[in-house]
């Protein structure tokens, strides 16, 4: 009787804690906070057509990888990147995973991990 009552005890733990821990797949995922070295760069926007558009996206280059810079979600403003860029900094950044144009799933967006830049260093 203790057998099976331990045992269903421990089931239920178990069922509570995997509850507690699943994620709502809209929900953006924070992948880490962390501090990196790197560059901000402009690269030219290429529209599905393949064509190169006057304005350019801001891009967190950090060793072989460049991230794009979710601006609408970071605590920097455009002017200020635009003030560094090209100059190598330490940024407060975290790294998510989600859209890239717009907060809303209804809205067609690019789609993959990006940076917020938390802060200049």
């Amino acid at each position: 009787m203790k057998t099976i009552a331990l045992l269903l005890s421990s089931l239920l733990v178990a069922f509570a804690f995997s509850q507690a821990n699943t994620i709502d797949y809209e929900t953006v995922h924070e992948k880490k906070k962390e501090f990196v070295n790197g560059v901000i760069i402009e690269k030219k926007f290429i529209n599905k057509v393949g064509e190169a558009l006057d304005f350019g996206e801001l891009y967190l280059r950090s060793g072989k990888h460049d991230y794009f810079i979710k601006l609408a979600d970071s605590s920097v403003k455009k002017d200020e990147l635009m003030a560094i860029l090209g100059l190598k900094k330490r940024f407060k950044v975290a790294f998510k995973e989600g859209l890239w144009d717009t907060d809303s799933p209804n809205v067609q967006s690019r789609t993959g991990e990006y940076v917020v830049i938390l802060e200049i260093l």
